[in-house]
């Protein structure tokens, strides 16, 4: 920590560096997209929903999948946006350091990546499920199943690594616990979830190519529809 004009600091800035308490967040891009993307996912679950509920008549396992991927994506984008009040997108030089920065950011960046694997996990969950309705093959409803139980499982396993990365648990986020509690390696794990989460995308994106063909549609919708499925998994 440092000292400038009355003010402690977090550290002091590295050579050739000078502080600048007035610091633009670099967080700035996040809270833009969360902005203009999350009403969108919003709009879209809503519509969803009401058609489902209103037209079919027919809420299904994959919609609830989804509903329950969207409340924990509004956690997600909650708490990340919420470590932005404790420094977030600012060099650590420019932080003003308060007794509740480091335990607040902490348990916030905690917070973010559990719901983070949840909401992943679940929104691709729904989307294998989906493939069901309209894959009806043996074959591709193994593939299903085999794709649906690994992303569950892997995405179960993240929440559960990131609960116990610590222990004691309070070891992610309390300073009184920092100096004796043993916690995982976090940026290894997080080099690995985010190796299995491309590869979980990779197969629920390639799973259904293979049977587009078996659909009962011209050539020009079936480019459509796997275009759709294609968006709809990214």
């Amino acid at each position: 920590m440092s000292v400038d004009n009355g003010v402690i600091y977090v550290m002091d800035p590295p050579p050739g560096f000078v502080r600048d308490v007035n610091q633009h967040p670099q967080s700035a891009p996040l809270v833009v997209v969360s902005a203009v993307f999350f009403p969108l996912e919003t709009i879209s679950m809503m519509v969803r929903i009401y058609t489902r509920a209103a037209i079919v008549r027919r809420v299904s396992f994959d919609d609830y999948l989804m509903i329950l991927a969207w409340v924990c994506d509004v956690l997600l984008v909650a708490f990340t946006l919420n470590m932005s009040n404790y420094g977030m997108g600012k060099h650590l030089w420019n932080v003003p350091f308060t007794p509740d920065l480091y335990p607040n950011f902490s348990l916030n960046n905690l917070l973010a990546a559990i719901f983070f694997c949840a909401a992943t996990g679940l929104a691709k969950g729904s989307i294998l499920i989906f493939y069901l309705k309209i894959f009806p093959i043996k074959t591709a409803r193994i593939l299903v199943w085999i794709a649906f139980a690994f992303i569950i499982g892997y995405s179960a396993a993240g929440v559960f690594v990131n609960i116990f990365s610590c222990s004691p648990i309070q070891g992610s986020w309390a300073p009184e616990y920092v100096a004796t509690a043993k916690c995982i390696n976090r940026p290894m794990y997080y080099f690995i979830q985010a190796g299995m989460s491309i590869f979980a995308d990779i197969i629920t994106v390639l799973i259904p190519v293979p049977w587009l063909k078996t659909l009962m549609l011209p050539k020009k919708q079936k480019i459509g529809v796997g275009i759709l499925l294609t968006m709809g998994a990214l």
